[in-house]
Parts: structure tokens; C-alpha cells; sequence
């Protein structure tokens, strides 16, 4: 067999090459994996994420193939080594779509405490995907007063958190069940943190598409006040509720009760064709205005 076990990734990596590496090594012929992880003091699941964003095998033949020109198989005949097999038939008649004569192979190493994903992580992002998937959530739209969620702006989300622009992080740490942190605000890049290992149920569910909404407003790319941010954020959480045939005053979240109980309001008004204005949605505000500080989001893009 000619080619190694490889698959393309649905979605390719952006940038490429990775931003910021702590440094790149040219391999070849006699390197690992595991060797250049050693070198660094890293692991090799460290590298594999930060020049590639995946951890299927599959997935990274292909991007040794067509990124790093190796055309050199193990002797398991299904992965590739860090060689090049002048004599591999399929070097000429699939030939690597990136890598070109005269490139050199780097592969990039992270900086120190570079934050690859767990394995605890991946299923968590994978639970995230799913209820994104939902049909509730995919078309889930709104606009009141001057808030506004347009029709498939959550399926953007879910997108771009399967191309990796947005990570997803488990934190048992956070206080609330969930939160966005942009990239501008101390972090390295987009994460969405949830503080249990896989929502379940209704409000977990909801937790995951309040959340969202979030990162849909980052993805505008204009600062918003926490006020609008979060109103939308519970308007929307509150109609998915209430679609799924939960009331959202019912929450056993103490802090999100007063927004899910205005936001409720609202929601059956959407849900039964009645004209939802300003005026209405003020009771919400207060309530926001009691929970969260004054002052804006900076949203900024998923730079």
C-alpha cells in the first residue's frame, strides 16, 4: 500500500503556519514524534494540536502528506514516518498539495504552557456540537426591541467551533455554569468553559446556547454593552427553553433564576405571534442590571 491511512479534516487549519511557535524544527529521516516532543519538554499530543488542531490519525497522515511533503511509510503500512520514499508510486500520482520542492518540513513547537485540549476537554466540545446541532438551536432567531439574533448566526457558531476558531475548555473552577472569554480578554484564544463535564438535560443544553450567543456577538465583531450582550443571550436561552417545553423560571441556577423568569415572559409572547416592544423587555434589564456589572464587551472578531 502506497498511501498511509489518511483522511482530510472537514476543515483545514487557519493560519497556517501556527501563530507565535515557540520555535520550528526541520525533521527528517530518524525523527518522531515522540522525539521532537522530548527535545522540548512537551508531549507529542502538544505538537500534533498545535501545527494541526486535530488528534485523529487519520487526520494528521494527511497533513504530514500534504503538508510536510512525507511520503515515507512505517512499517505498520498504514502511518507515515518523518522519511520521504522517492520510490512510493503515490508521491507522483497523489502528490502533497501544499508541500512544495524546496520547502523545508518545520514542525512548529508550542510555547511553554501552550493549553492543548484534554481528552475531558474533546468530549465536552463534542457535547457542545451536539446541542448546537439541534434543530431548536440551528434556526433559533430573534428580534426584539434592537436585539437581534438572525437566522443562522448559532450554526456560524458551531462552525467555527468545529474549524477550532473557538476552543472549548472544561473548568470545574468557574462560579457560573458557563462563560465565554474572547481573546482579548487575557486569554490566547476563544474558549467557551463550562463548569461540568457534559451538560445534560434541557438547561444544560440552554446553558450551551446562552453561551453561544455570545460568541455570536464576538463574531460581529463590534463591542457590546454586558446589557444588550446578556439579554440577548437570555432571550434566546429562555425561547429554546420554552420550545423545548420547560418553563425557564424552573432553573435550580439561583443566580440566572430573576433573567430566566423575565426572559420567560417574553418568550411565550414570541411563541404565541404578540407584538414584543422596548417597553417589554425592561423588567429583564433590571434584572440584569442587578446581577452583572455595568460596561461593555469587547468583542473584537474571532481574530
Amino acid at each position: 500500500m502506497a498511501l498511509p491511512h489518511m483522511h482530510a479534516p472537514e476543515y483545514e487549519i487557519e493560519p497556517y503556519p501556527p501563530t507565535n511557535p515557540r520555535t520550528k524544527l526541520e525533521i527528517s529521516e530518524g525523527f518522531s514524534w515522540g522525539d521532537v516532543a522530548a527535545t522540548y519538554s512537551c508531549s507529542a499530543r502538544d505538537i500534533f494540536y498545535f501545527n494541526f488542531k486535530t488528534f485523529t490519525p487519520e487526520e494528521i497522515n494527511w497533513y504530514m502528506w500534504n503538508y510536510l511533503g512525507r511520503t515515507k511509510l512505517a512499517s505498520d503500512g498504514k502511518n507515515l514516518t518523518f522519511g520521504v520514499d522517492p520510490g512510493n508510486p503515490s508521491a507522483k500520482t497523489a502528490p502533497p498539495s501544499k508541500f512544495k520542492p524546496g520547502d523545508h518540513p518545520w514542525v512548529y513547537i508550542p510555547p511553554t504552557g501552550w493549553p492543548t485540549p484534554s481528552q475531558n476537554d474533546e468530549d465536552l466540545r463534542s457535547a457542545v456540537l451536539s446541542t448546537l446541532a439541534q434543530a431548536e438551536v440551528a434556526g433559533l432567531a430573534l428580534h426584539v426591541g434592537d436585539l437581534t439574533l438572525h437566522p443562522g448566526e448559532l450554526k456560524t457558531v458551531r462552525t467555527n467551533i468545529k474549524r477550532r476558531k473557538v476552543e472549548v475548555r472544561h473548568n470545574s473552577a468557574i462560579s457560573t455554569t458557563g462563560q465565554y472569554r474572547h481573546r482579548n480578554w487575557q486569554v490566547p484564544r476563544n474558549t467557551l468553559e463550562f463548569r461540568i463535564l457534559k451538560p445534560t438535560g434541557t438547561f444544560g443544553h440552554s446553558n450551551i446556547v446562552h453561551e453561544a450567543v455570545h460568541v455570536a456577538l464576538d463574531t460581529r465583531g463590534k463591542h457590546v454593552k454586558v446589557a444588550k450582550s446578556e439579554a440577548l443571550a437570555y432571550l434566546a436561552q429562555a425561547l429554546y427553553l420554552v420550545r423545548k417545553g420547560v418553563p425557564p423560571h424552573t432553573t435550580l441556577d439561583p443566580f440566572a433564576r430573576p433573567m430566566l423568569a423575565a426572559a420567560e415572559v417574553i418568550a411565550y409572547m414570541m411563541e404565541s405571534g404578540a407584538t414584543v416592544d422596548s417597553a417589554q423587555i425592561i423588567p429583564l434589564f433590571g434584572a440584569i442590571a442587578a446581577a452583572y456589572p455595568a460596561g461593555s464587551y469587547d468583542y473584537d472578531g474571532l481574530l
